[in-house]
């Protein structure tokens, strides 16, 4: 009897493997189409970026209004608005971003794949881990890129040394990085009418990196369908 090794793909595990641990297969290890993931997930981070841009303006145009003893009550409440669509769009990004992530990552493993740093929850945990999520949740999205190449000789661990990256990586996270500290600096300002000149520059730089991370999630995505479609894995 064969050696039972949890990271091939089914149907190039010898038979008696099958036989045995199918279950394992069908439970928990399979390859299940992004689509919808990638969809809602793009959804919320470009909802997220044109909110937070249209948030700046209105405090770039009614900013004066909000001004003295007695502010405006039209301006205070197109602000208010405004900032409430910023915030839902991003719990709406972050949770469906975190969806779209750890099921990518578990895409992997029923596609054979091993020798992953990340673990799924992995992927999603490390962008709440003070500091550590300066470099750790680049590093995952990096390993998804590699690790879903489709080429022949990257099944397995090959991917470890046929994978390579994209410039998408470091558009997207430099982006991050720079928009979240001039949005931060923006939040800190007094002046509203400054403050919104500020978090426009932010929320620019901050549209550059959700187109970047968009990419990125398209790109995986279509990465992970023609492997499946190599490999002949069903789609669960």
């Amino acid at each position: 009897m064969s050696t039972y090794n949890p990271y091939v793909a089914p149907q190039n595990a010898p038979a008696d493997q099958n036989a045995q641990y199918s279950p394992t297969w069908t439970a928990s290890e399979r390859y299940v189409p992004l689509g919808w993931r990638t969809a809602l997930a793009t959804v919320g981070i470009a909802a997220s970026a044109l909110l937070g841009i249209g948030l700046d303006v209105a405090e770039l145009t009614v900013g004066d209004g909000m001004k003295g003893e007695s502010p405006d009550l039209a301006s205070a409440l197109i602000v208010g608005f405004a900032g409430l669509g910023v915030l839902g769009a991003l719990m709406f990004s972050a949770v469906f971003f975190g969806i779209w992530i750890h099921r990518a990552s578990k895409n992997l493993r029923g596609l054979g794949r091993s020798g992953m740093t990340f673990s799924p929850g992995g992927c999603v945990g490390w962008f709440y881990v003070p500091f550590l999520n300066l470099v750790r949740p680049v590093r995952a999205m990096s390993e998804l890129w590699r690790a879903s190449e489709s080429d022949e000789a990257s099944d397995g661990m090959g991917w470890l040394s046929m994978g390579t990256s994209t410039a998408l990586l470091g558009v997207w996270w430099g982006a991050w990085i720079i928009g979240n500290i001039i949005t931060n600096i923006s939040a800190r300002m007094d002046d509203m009418s400054s403050s919104g000149g500020v978090g426009l520059m932010g929320s620019g730089i901050m549209a550059i990196c959700a187109v970047a991370c968009i990419l990125l999630m398209r790109g995986i995505s279509s990465r992970q369908s023609r492997l499946a479609a190599r490999l002949g894995v069903p789609q669960g």
